[in-house]
């Protein structure tokens, strides 16, 4: 008798066992899940980032602290780093930093708002390799890295050939093997985050929508929800700072005055970031590329239109490279027509 109590026992608590670890990695799932208030601003490297995170940033803050690009990472953390989503689902707690300005009293109260490089595919998940390309760390697009699932994000796009021209020379003098190659040969290679400019930018603009989920006789449930997304031009960004920076405020439901505006665009001028990175340094670059070239500058050149010294040809600086507008046209071109930088394919 005792016996057959021992065997129903074991029986019991194996069957509890084998009904908790589901249900342990169905609550760890929901955890890492974006919370429906945050804001994710995404982009392709090299396309603004920063300055759209420094106008933030003195929007919210800019009467109570010196904004610098320590803090701006405390503030607008960056989920593709580990130990930021370690904090966003518990596993460790925030900095004393952190913890300060959580607590800071903001002239601006904007909702929690997250930094990525991540493309927007739908069911992508660890190991990234298979989900979403080379090139990029394996539990790098897991939650809440996960653009799919967050309800808003903010794209900001940039014209593919200064990206790639300002991205060349972002890991040229960072030291990345990646640009110890021709441009050419940049253009032709695998870089992080695994996937093309073209394929990135495609990957906001052609997700599918709720709309075309029902034209094609999908619900919610067999396709992903499309968040919704503000699209922010840099070059739009060169043009009127403040008319876009309204625009963002818009979106993400938020009041502030024009003075607050105005002096967020004039406290994250090219001028005042660049001295700023002079002054105070990078703190995960300083971190984690201690070694990088000295030359080394995340405020490069901020310009529209710099591509011209990465496509022209060696030697005379006013023609185009054909090789490279050949090379960038075989993957970009389409994405670049439908997103009107260009119309023809001998741009020049």
């Amino acid at each position: 008798m005792l016996a057959d109590k021992s065997n129903l026992f074991v029986l019991a608590m194996a069957l509890l066992v084998a009904a908790l670890i589901p249900l342990g990695a169905y609550l760890d799932k929901q955890m890492r899940l974006p919370r429906s208030s945050d804001v994710l601003l995404a982009s392709f490297p090299r396309s603004g980032s920063f300055w759209v995170r420094f106008m933030l940033a003195h929007a919210a803050v800019g009467d109570a602290v010196v904004v610098d690009f320590h803090n701006l990472e405390e503030l607008f953390p960056d989920l593709e780093y580990g130990p930021n989503r370690k904090i966003y689902v518990g596993e460790d707690k925030p900095s004393a930093e952190q913890e300060g300005f959580m607590r800071l009293h903001k002239r601006v109260e904007l909702p929690p708002i997250y930094k990525s490089h991540m493309p927007l595919i739908a069911g992508a998940e660890p190991p990234c390799f298979d989900s979403i390309g080379p090139g990029v760390e394996e539990f790098a697009c897991q939650c809440p890295n996960c653009p799919p699932h967050f309800k808003r994000v903010i794209y900001l796009v940039r014209d593919g050939r200064d990206v790639m021209c300002s991205y060349y020379s972002f890991q040229k003098t960072l030291g990345h093997e990646s640009a110890n190659a021709t441009f050419v040969e940049f253009l032709q290679s695998e870089v992080y985050p695994g996937v093309s400019w073209a394929k990135h930018a495609s990957s906001y603009s052609d997700f599918p929508t709720p709309e075309v989920s029902a034209a094609s006789g999908k619900s919610e449930a067999d396709e992903q929800k499309a968040p919704e997304v503000l699209w922010l031009r840099y070059e739009d960004l060169h043009e009127d700072p403040l008319r876009e920076l309204k625009r963002i405020m818009k979106f993400l439901g938020v009041r502030a005055t024009e003075v607050v505006l105005k002096e967020s665009v004039r406290k994250s001028g090219y001028e005042v970031m660049r001295e700023t990175e002079e002054d105070g340094g990078l703190k995960l670059f300083d971190k984690h590329y201690s070694q990088r070239d000295p030359s080394f500058r995340v405020v490069r050149k901020g310009k529209v239109g710099s591509w011209r010294e990465c496509f022209a040809k060696e030697g005379s600086p006013e023609e185009i490279d054909e090789e490279a507008r050949k090379v960038f046209n075989a993957e970009s071109f389409a994405t670049m027509k439908k997103l009107g930088y260009l119309e023809d394919e001998n741009w020049s």
